[in-house]
């Protein structure tokens, strides 16, 4: 017997901690109702749990989401409701303005209400907002305006700028030139304008790019664009650059036009334009009375490569000493620069157009118009070059700036996210689970009345309305069945927001008919455990009594 340690006392008194703890833990789980309250209850439960809840939140947020999308197409659809009425009320005036009962003064006063109802179509396009996002007069092209920029400012415009600095030695002077996107269809696919100073220098210059007919490039970072974008920006940059470093409204049009062609190259055209015609004068009596014909730019772009070939024969670079001469003298003509290109051949313009007359045929005649070669300068028909055929005409070496251009201050069109075509709803708990809401563009021009003239044309009138009708209705269809495809994804989202609580609930949440019994039990274990260690604390003492009787 010992009385130094109380080996039952302390086995008693382990035993009580052990169950006075695991009665603490059953409280715990009782009070808060989960089985697990940290990670020490069950690490791989509370892990698999935790992306549960993830899942749960991120789902019950999407379904805020949905219904805020909801909103906003019931927002445009109730707007889209007035339009089509006031579309059916100028409808029902085009028919009554039809009739031939009226009079011309009948017809104005019905024309004054046509116009008024057309104003209010545009009010309501301008002004249906949600959230301060526009949502009826949204250009639908707008996401392919951003390719484009990212096309310009990747390559197309840099690599052109380039080719005419290296063929023609010549660089603007840091003068805007200002982008346009043109969200109407365009007789061009692009085009410069410009006004002329008094010095005949171009001003307020502006690139114009026809959106609906320019091919973007399809490369994440503007990629190589379609060639014959590549070859129509650098024929329109000649003529940006051309007016910024030269006397660029004394030069007849067939040379300007006729230079920018060169730059890139008009064999097909050439070739295209010349099948069957056997009158050569009448080739070159279209630079004289230019009319803006293909015909017209085969012409112009023969005369220019004869011009090359002509002064190369006499000993100059060709086209290039004609440009520098133009650039370095800006009050200078084409006959003086002419002249002093060809070293005194060619006395002045009329000589040369008299000369091409004569001879352009036969030279014409000799050029090889159908092989890959687009006959650009500096490439293997014109120069002896490395053929440039019309994918390697303008370099497609890729390098992304916001300013591509040297000789120019651009200025960009302003694409803000307002301008954007479509929103994105998340409508799920992961990355990319997304729905797209394509917003629409109901505006006079789009549909199609801003010509509409129920006076002199009440029957066009008639099919302008009715086209109108149609297009929105195909917008307000379109917007249903994205208000249909949302409330179902709502509806998927919420099950499955249910379905996961409920999974989670099987991991975390505690059973709480079972954890009473388990906290019956410890705390049962406890009380006796306590019993037992004042029994144990009892044992010394019968070593005392021996003591005593000793």
């Amino acid at each position: 017997m010992r009385i130094n340690n109380n080996i039952s006392s302390i086995n008693a008194n382990r035993s009580y901690g052990i169950n006075n703890t695991n009665t603490q833990k059953s409280l715990t789980k009782l009070s808060s109702g989960l089985r697990i309250n940290s990670a020490a209850d069950d690490a791989a439960g509370l892990s698999i749990s935790e992306k549960m809840r993830a899942q749960i939140r991120g789902l019950n947020r999407c379904s805020n989401n949905i219904q805020d999308g909801i909103s906003l197409i019931q927002v445009a659809d109730g707007a889209l409701n007035e339009v089509h009425s006031l579309l059916q009320r100028g409808r029902e005036l085009s028919i009554q303005a039809a009739n031939g009962t009226l009079t011309e003064s009948d017809r104005k006063m019905i024309q004054e209400e046509t116009s008024h109802i057309i104003s209010d179509i545009d009010r309501i396009a301008n002004h249906t907002e949600f959230n301060t996002l526009k949502l009826l007069n949204v250009p639908k092209s707008s996401a392919v305006d951003n390719q484009i920029i990212t096309a310009l400012k990747s390559a197309l415009l840099e690599q052109a700028e380039a080719r005419i600095l290296s063929e023609y030695g010549l660089s603007a002077d840091g003068q805007s030139l200002q982008i346009i996107l043109e969200q109407t269809p365009q007789p061009y696919l692009a085009a410069v304008s410009f006004n002329l100073d008094a010095s005949g220098k171009a001003i307020n210059q502006k690139l114009h790019i026809d959106v609906s007919a320019f091919t973007p490039a399809t490369l994440p970072n503007g990629g190589t664009a379609p060639i014959y974008n590549d070859r129509i920006i650098a024929h329109e940059l000649v003529h940006a650059i051309m007016g910024r470093t030269m006397n660029f409204g004394a030069l007849p049009t067939w040379f300007q036009e006729g230079a920018a062609e060169f730059i890139h190259g008009g064999d097909e055209r050439l070739y295209v334009d010349s099948k069957g015609r056997t009158d050569f004068a009448s080739v070159v009596n279209e630079l004289a009375s230019w009319e803006n014909t293909s015909i017209d730019y085969s012409a112009g772009y023969g005369a220019v490569r004869y011009m090359h070939a002509q002064i190369k024969d006499k000993g100059g670079i060709g086209i290039k000493d004609v440009m520098t001469y133009l650039s370095n003298n800006p009050t200078s003509t084409l006959d003086e620069a002419l002249a002093s290109a060809s070293n005194g051949y060619y006395t002045n313009l009329s000589a040369f157009t008299a000369d091409f007359a004569a001879n352009g045929a036969a030279f014409l005649a000799g050029l090889t118009l159908t092989n890959a070669d687009t006959g650009a300068i500096g490439g293997y028909d014109a120069d002896g070059g490395t053929p440039l055929d019309a994918e390697s005409v303008i370099a497609d070496t890729i390098n992304y700036t916001d300013d591509p251009l040297l000789g120019f201050s651009e200025i960009w069109p302003n694409l803000t996210p307002n301008s954007l075509s479509s929103l994105q709803i998340q409508s799920g708990a992961n990355t990319g689970d997304v729905l797209n809401i394509t917003l629409a563009d109901i505006r006079s021009t789009t549909l199609g009345l801003t010509d509409v003239d129920v006076v002199n044309q009440a029957s066009t009138a008639i099919d302008s309305f009715d086209s109108a009708i149609n297009s929105v209705s195909h917008v307000r269809a379109n917007f249903g069945a994205l208000q249909n495809r949302l409330e179902k994804a709502m509806s998927v989202a919420e099950n499955s927001a249910e379905n996961l609580t409920s999974s989670e609930s099987r991991i975390r949440d505690a059973d709480i008919a079972k954890e009473m019994m388990v906290f019956t039990k410890n705390n049962i274990l406890a009380q006796a455990s306590s019993a037992m260690i004042a029994q144990a604390n009892q044992q010394p003492q019968a070593i005392l009594q021996l003591l005593r009787a000793g």
